[in-house]
């Protein structure tokens, strides 16, 4: 009888799985995606409350009425040049920095004044009354019950050209005077500051019900 020679077995072959890349790991996608959370969170929260103290409010009297703005602005005094220029109240923001000057000019209305030619006027006022003035908007919008001229432009700081101010201006014209309100504040601060205006300029409304 033939002897049948078995072959010899193969020696075994380990089959070696390729380990997954490090951030494909599941621990490190859910680490990874704590951290951006967490920076989101912070991000918004940051620029939520950029401006320390806007949410509060701070009041002060005028002629006997309060007066509210917010909390991260404060009542400056008035200097005798801006008692002979008729302001009757200035605020000022630090951080960021910003102004509100208030004057009135007193003196009857003529009946014939249309508000709505008025902002031609003003502006014209402006460009020839402040080197570098640019007007970016003119119009009539609504204070309280009256129709104002509104006017946004932009002026260079007096000390440093490089330094640009973006500036609001209501003019409130009234049977026995008119009041010029204006909001100041570096260009690149305007947008932060300015949901504060909206309080001033409430409490200012409130004012001129209470003085009619």
């Amino acid at each position: 009888m033939d002897e049948v020679t078995t072959p010899p077995a193969r020696p075994f072959q380990s089959v070696h799985h390729k380990k997954p890349p490090v951030w494909r790991s599941k621990k490190i996608v859910i680490l990874l995606t704590i951290i951006i959370l967490a920076f989101l969170g912070w991000y918004f929260l940051i620029r939520d409350t950029g401006v320390p103290g806007a949410d509060q409010t701070k009041t002060l009297t005028v002629d006997g009425t309060s007066f509210a703005f917010p909390g991260n602005w404060q009542q400056l005094q008035l200097s005798d040049a801006d008692k002979k220029a008729n302001v009757v109240l200035k605020l000022g923001s630090a951080k960021p920095s910003g102004s509100f000057v208030w004057r009135v000019l007193k003196g009857k209305l003529a009946k014939s004044v249309d508000v709505a030619a008025l902002p031609d006027q003003v502006a014209a006022e402006l460009t020839s009354g402040i080197n570098g003035a640019k007007i970016i908007s003119k119009g009539v919008s609504r204070v309280g019950s009256f129709d104002a001229v509104k006017v946004l432009y932009t002026r260079p700081d007096v000390n440093d050209s490089k330094i640009t101010y973006r500036n609001l201006m209501y003019v409130v014209p009234r049977p026995n005077q008119t009041h010029y309100l204006t909001f100041s504040a570096r260009e690149g601060d305007f947008d932060k500051i300015e949901p504060g205006f909206a309080k001033i300029l409430n409490s200012f409304v409130a004012y001129t019900t209470a003085h009619p």
